[in-house]
């Protein structure tokens, strides 16, 4: 995934209500991924936040 993608990603999932911030972890923060990383992404919320939320996000 490229970074213009993974920034894209990210400003979706900020805008899922109650989503308070979106922040990059792993080897990918850390500057050290391959090409074959995983990317991991948390989520820091307000209140309740349902799996449908985050679905909707991406169109589904």
């Amino acid at each position: 995934m490229q970074d213009e993608d993974l920034h894209a990603v990210a400003a979706r999932l900020a805008g899922v209500p109650g989503v308070a911030a979106v922040v990059l972890g792993g080897s990918r923060a850390r500057g050290t991924h391959r090409p074959d990383s995983d990317i991991d992404l948390g989520l820091y919320y307000r209140g309740r936040l349902g799996c449908t939320g985050c679905g909707r996000s991406h169109g589904r």
